[in-house]
């Protein structure tokens, strides 16, 4: 079996980023091959069972650097753009034709080490462009160990099959920015080879971004094949299927590709599949297949978490979705579903705090009632992120701060100081020194009237971060408890910072000191 064999020689899922092949020659008309060179490698090494950056994803984040995809770029620039592309891997290369003859090299470049694993140098002619791709194919992988996975052959003879005509119009769509273009080129190669799975493969996901999910079911549902690129349509057609509620159909999709792999994306839509049957327990334990398969916490976790309530666990489920929103605090479903999970516990508090959470991070959630709730499961790309356990992730202390202080101004201004100042309780907790959230408790402490608590979140304020307005704000505080010397000493503190300061002058002359 091929898939997974050169992931198995590596120890680990490999992901690499295929840049199309750099013409050397004057011939514009033939700078095609490039992409050419790029798909076929990119077949290839799917194949084989590695990871290769989606050539949608590929061609955008070149265009959101000023890069036309398929235009020459240095090699530093390739690496650059694959590192931030998430991947190990980058393979470039030129390619020479003279007459009927092509010169192609193609470089490998190990990211981790920052060192060319090796260079491929093979020769070919212009009609025998497939096999002469799969050659450098080929020999690229036998650059990460001691030889080919079992299949190569195969997706090399399926490929040798297609008409360079069919080649040329795919390879075509893979270099172009507009949809239109490229679903013009894709047609145009599966008109000439139905069986050219590559192009069928990008249309139906291209039709699917689009939001043409019919038409990319009818693309999907023609593939035909057994390498790992065909799974991948397959996977395609079960994810088009739950977009369009065909609940049986994605089933069989996902049960079948179930039976011969063990990936997260795969489980975890299965799940999904499951729960849209109502079947929740077979559901639950598709999850916890996906989990333990380093599913995304933000997918598989939450979807696990949701499995368990929808099927009345509310422990589990209360288990569940307080790691997910310890790792994913911005998560308002998950805050939602956790304040339910925390209700049928007879956690009345938790329940509280989470849901006012869940509707400051997403205000159209205020009236939802989770128990009505109903297609909230969450489905993944077949190489969609994982996050394998570990820690939670660390954020910008400054970012959460900001956050805080932005939730509690909403909840100041639907008159919820009570929420408003435990918000900000449980951030300065964390940080102490964030002076903006202090100072706006001590305000909510003074509007709703308790004045000693706001004196006293000034007191820390003015000895963390002595300043000139501060001091005068807990002057006025003073003035306001009936503490003229109070207020008096901290209107010298004002003017030790700035003895010039009218404000402080102003205050400290209107201050009648018995």
């Amino acid at each position: 079996m091929a898939i997974g064999s050169l992931a198995l020689l590596l120890g680990t899922l490999v992901r690499a980023v295929v840049l199309p092949f750099e013409s050397l020659s004057e011939e514009a008309s033939s700078d095609w091959r490039g992409s050419a060179f790029e798909e076929a490698i990119s077949s290839h090494f799917v194949a084989a069972g590695l990871e290769v950056v989606d050539v949608l994803d590929r061609n955008r984040h070149l265009d959101e650097v000023g890069i036309v995809p398929g235009e020459p770029i240095t090699r530093a620039t390739a690496i650059v753009i694959a590192r931030e592309l998430d991947a190990e891997r980058v393979v470039m290369g030129t390619y020479v034709s003279s007459g009927d003859g092509l010169e192609v090299e193609a470089r490998l470049v190990d990211l981790k080490r920052g060192a060319t694993v090796g260079i491929v140098e093979d020769f070919g002619t212009v009609t025998d462009l497939g096999p002469l791709a799969s050659l450098v194919a080929k020999n690229l992988l036998r650059l990460e160990g001691d030889g080919v996975p079992p299949g190569f052959e195969d997706v090399a003879k399926r490929r040798a099959s297609i008409p360079i005509s069919a080649l040329e119009a795919g390879a075509r769509a893979r270099v172009a920015l507009d949809s239109a273009e490229q679903r013009q080129h894709l047609s145009r190669a599966l008109e000439l080879s139905g069986s050219y799975l590559e192009a069928r493969f990008l249309l139906g996901r291209l039709l699917m971004r689009e939001g043409l999910t019919r038409e990319a079911i009818d693309v999907l549902a023609e593939a035909r094949g057994t390498d790992e690129l065909y799974r991948a349509a397959y996977f395609d057609l079960g994810l088009a299927y739950l977009e369009v509620d065909e609940v049986e159909a994605a089933l069989l999709v996902f049960q079948s590709l179930a039976e011969t792999e063990s990936r997260a994306a795969t489980f975890n839509n299965l799940g999904t599949a499951l729960m849209r049957a109502s079947r929740f327990d077979e559901a639950t334990a598709a999850f916890q297949k996906a989990c333990g398969l380093a599913g995304d916490v933000a997918i598989s976790g939450f979807n696990l978490g949701w499995s368990n309530w929808r099927s009345g666990k509310g422990a589990e489920a209360l288990e569940q979705m307080s790691e997910v929103v310890a790792r994913r605090p911005f998560d308002a479903e998950a805050w939602l579903v956790h304040s339910a999970a925390a209700i049928s516990q007879a956690l009345p508090e938790e329940a509280k705090r989470s849901r006012v959470t869940a509707e400051i991070l997403a205000p159209h959630l205020v009236d939802v009632d989770p128990a009505t709730v109903v297609g909230w499961e969450r489905t993944l790309e077949r190489n969609g992120p994982s996050s394998p356990g570990g820690p939670p992730p660390v954020f910008d202390q400054g970012l959460e701060s900001m956050a805080a202080l932005l939730d509690a101004r909403t909840l100041r201004s639907r008159d919820r100081f009570e929420e408003a100042i435990q918000l900000l309780q449980k951030n300065l907790y964390v940080d102490p020194s964030a002076g903006g959230l202090r100072r706006e408790l001590a305000e909510l402490h003074h509007e709703a009237g308790d004045l000693d608590s706001a004196a006293s979140e000034l007191s820390i304020l003015v000895w963390a971060e002595p300043s000139v307005d501060a001091h005068i704000d807990l002057a006025r505080l003073y003035l306001q408890m009936g503490e003229p010397k109070r207020a008096l000493e901290q209107l010298d503190r004002a003017l030790e910072i700035d003895p010039e300061g009218p404000d402080a002058h102003r205050l400290r002359d209107a201050i009648a000191v018995p």
